[in-house]
Parts: structure tokens; sequence; C-alpha cells
């Protein structure tokens, strides 16, 4: 205990004081903190191709975020928090057991301990929350290869204050085969408003690996002035083709005109199956060009072409002939390819006719081209075998405007589009069935996102408070250029 003097004046207020910390004795003030050691992290799993997991001693996990350091935009991994519940309550009580037993180790309580109200404070019940303590950690996702990570730990002592933590894991080299994954979209292209962003993969890609190499796919989104630009969107692990798995990204909505997108696969030595991994890093940058979209009508015999939502030209057209196999399908097809000369054969229906400007709107066979023997009927009639039948002129016109992803949106038929339809069938799904096709569930990607926009703005706020001047040293004095008036 601790003495000292105090001047005659204050010896009214001492003996207040003094009265007032005896009353504490009565069990209505808090206990004072004990002095308890910070919580400390090991790293308890970290090889390559399996999943990062740290254990806190000293303390309990109120948040973990690890990141690579090198995968721009690749999602933060916030990971499960674990522990034995049990065990904590069978420890805190084993502890308030021995504290009741021995009452004269306890810390004499003092008023100093309690706040002006005479109030516990808050983290005085801390380690009564036994339940809710968490020791142990591990991440979401599988380590990448030849990789340094950063995890940075929020944890509470056990008198309930926060520490954070922070270290690096340098993974050893991953030993797998090698697989290369390649994207339709060319870098720097122009697409329409309704382009799937498609990922084909040069194997199968099995569930268990998914999320993982989800998790890598890093996307930005900017207008054309080079602001960020907000776009709900969704991944999509779509049938495997041919031994081949694809993951495929689209907006809830068609794209907002005039986007710059910069997508960054980060799929270097990351974990695609158990003899393989990531071959090497992709970015890839293309544009959302402008807003054109056609409106086919099989009953009224018509296709109009929309720019920014206004008619730029109405054709008649004849569609599929009354038929279930030789409609043109109702829905949303996009423009996937263009051909100058085709021709177009089928089996089926034995025949070999070459066209002109024909453009590929789904891969069931389905095109927009021009057709000179069908004119009689066009706007009147509907006589193809389930391509949209233009005149040449109105097939040239509509040739040159499109674009890769145009939409091309039809009805009045009795036969729809679906997503066993063709292999690019991505604006048939209902958008929760194709958020339902992600790895990664929409709330977890949500958090993460969440949580990578906090450290963003941290980080900003930091380097901003390092950037600017010390204003109490740079700001002139008040006085220093007025006159004396003494």
């Amino acid at each position: 205990m601790r003495f000292r003097i105090l001047p005659a004046a204050a010896a009214a207020t001492s003996a207040l004081l003094l009265i007032s910390g005896c009353a504490v004795a009565d069990g209505s003030s808090p206990i004072a903190k004990k002095d308890v050691p910070e919580p400390t992290v090991e790293v308890t799993a970290d090889a390559p191709g399996k999943k990062l997991a740290l254990k806190v001693t000293d303390g309990s996990f109120e948040d973990v975020r690890l990141v690579d350091n090198d995968a721009e935009g690749a999602l933060v991994d916030l990971g499960e928090l674990k522990g034995d519940s049990a065990e904590s309550t069978d420890k805190a009580t084993d502890d308030s057991t021995e504290e009741s037993e021995s009452p004269a180790e306890s810390p004499t309580p003092s008023a100093e301990s309690a706040d002006a109200s005479g109030e516990p404070s808050e983290s005085a019940g801390a380690e009564d929350d036994s339940d809710a303590q968490k020791t142990e950690w591990e991440s979401s996702y599988l380590l990448a290869g030849n990789s340094t990570y950063t995890w940075t730990a929020s944890a509470i002592d056990a008198n309930g204050e926060e520490h954070t933590l922070t270290g690096t894991v340098d993974t050893d080299k991953l030993k797998r085969a090698d697989i290369n994954a390649r994207t339709v979209i060319s870098d720097n292209q122009k697409v329409g408003v309704g382009a799937p962003i498609i990922v084909n993969f040069g194997s199968i890609v099995p569930e268990k690996f998914r999320a993982t190499v989800e998790s890598r796919l890093g996307l930005t989104f900017k207008d054309s002035d080079g602001k960020d630009r907000d776009v709900e969107g969704s991944w999509a692990w779509l049938p495997d083709v041919d031994g081949l798995s694809r993951i495929h990204y689209r907006p809830r909505e068609y794209w907002p005109e005039h986007t710059d997108v910069d997508l960054r696969m980060n799929l270097k030595d990351v974990p695609m199956g158990d003899n393989q991994k990531g071959a090497k890093d992709v970015e890839l940058k293309f544009t959302v060009d402008r807003n054109q979209v056609v409106e086919g009508n099989t009953k009224t015999h018509r296709m109009v072409v929309k720019r920014g939502g206004k008619t730029k030209w109405d054709f008649p057209a004849s569609f599929g002939r009354s038929g279930a196999r030789t409609e043109t399908h109702n829905g949303t097809h996009i423009v996937m390819s263009k051909h100058d000369y085709y021709v177009m054969r089928s089996q089926q229906w034995d025949y070999e006719t070459p066209t002109r400007h024909a453009v590929r709107i789904h891969n069931n066979g389905e095109f927009i081209h021009g057709a000179p023997w069908s004119v009689g009927s066009q706007g009147s009639a509907n006589v193809s075998h389930g391509c949209v039948n233009l005149a040449p002129g109105s097939a040239q016109k509509y040739f040159n405007s499109a674009l890769y992803g145009d939409p091309v949106e039809i009805k009045g038929s009795s036969v729809s589009l679906s997503p066993s339809s063709g292999d690019v069938a991505d604006w048939t799904y209902k958008w929760d069935d194709w958020t339902a096709l992600a790895a990664i569930p929409a709330d977890q990607r949500e958090a993460a996102e969440e949580a990578m926009k906090e450290d963003a703005s941290a980080d900003s706020q930091s380097a901003d408070a390092t950037d600017s001047p010390d204003e109490e040293a740079s700001a002139p004095s008040e006085s220093a250029g007025e006159e004396s008036t003494d």
C-alpha cells in the first residue's frame, strides 16, 4: 500500500474518500482488474493445399482475417471460429470456486475500480460469457503454394480488453500438375450488356476445391469517368462440358452500359484438385459498350432493335414455323458470334443453305441472318426452321451493329429456352437459382466484401493522416501579424 502526505486543506476531502473506499468492501462495486497475460496466437497448420489453422492462448478470438498479399482482388478469408464451450465453462467454474474458497487471495477492492456512478464497469463480467469464447480459427479456403499470407486477429483477454495481433505465413511450393483457365472474352474487347464472363478450365475442378478457386477471382467495375461502379452479380458453376469445368459470371440485370470491367484470376499455384493446381495468374480487361437489345415477336413478325431504350430499327421478320422442333424459342438469347458467310446445315431437315450476315444467338442452332428467299413472308408469316429471317439489307445493318453479349429477347412462341437448351443459357436462370450455383454462399461473400471495404477505408484514412501536414506546426500564430496596442 502506498501513502502520501496531504496538505491540511485536503484533509476533509481525504476523509470522505477513505470512507468511500471502505464502502466498496460490501460488494456493491466491481473487483479490480487482475494483471493477466496478453493473448498470443500460434499457427497450427499452414501446408499448401490445406486450410490455415490458428490457436489463441490466454484469450479468445473475436475476429480473424486472412489475405494473400499478392492476390489482388481475391476475397478476404474470414474463416470459422471454433472453441470448446464446455471446457471454457468448466474452467470458469473452477476458477470461481478457487476464488471463493480463498478470499484472502482476491485483490482488495478500491474506489478507483468503480466509475463515477459507482456501477460496475462493462468489462467486469467479461469472463462470465464463457460460451462465446472461441480459441481456434480455421480458414474457409485452401492455401495456395509459394505465397505469403497475412493474418490479423482481434482477441479478448481475461479482463475483456481487446488486442490486435498479426502475423505472416509463407507457404511451400505446391507440387501438382498445372491446368489452365481461359476466358471467352478477349482482352480489351467491347461487349454487349448481356455478356456473361465465361472461364473454362482445362480439367474438371472437384467441388471441394471450387470455393477456393472462386474466392481468387477478383472483379472491379468502373464507369467511363474511371469512378467505381456497383454491380450486383454472381458467379455460377455450370455443368461440366466434355470433361471440363466452367464458371460463369453475370449481373442480376443487364450490365450498365459503358462499364469497364477488370477481372483478376489469381490462380497460380492454387489447388484445383488433389493432383492439380492453377498454372498462372490471368488478368482480363474489357468494356461493356452501348445498351443494344433486340426484341423479337413471333406473333407480330417484327424484330425491333433498341439502342439505349429507343427504337433504332424495326424490321419485318420471319421466325420458326409452328412446331416444337422448328419454332424460335422464347427467352433471352445473346449474340455469341458473327459470320459474314455461313452455311446452314441440318441432317434432320436435309438442307444445306449458304447465308450472309449470320449472327449466332444460341447453341441450339438459332441465328439471325439474311434470307432473300423468305422476303415475301417476312412481316406476315413464320416459315423458317427456327432462325430469324431478315431481308439482306436489314440483316447487314444488324450484323454490323451487333456485339458479343447483345441480348436478343424473343416472345410469342410456344417453346422456351431452358438451362438445358445450350451451354450458354445464363439468362434462362431465375436469380435465386443462379446464385445457388456459386460455391461461396451469398452471405459469406457479402460479409467478406464488407470486411474488404472496411479495411480499404481504414487504409485510406491512415494514408490521409500520414500525408496531411501537422496543422499545429504549420499554422501561423493568430497574433503574428497583429500590431501591438501597448
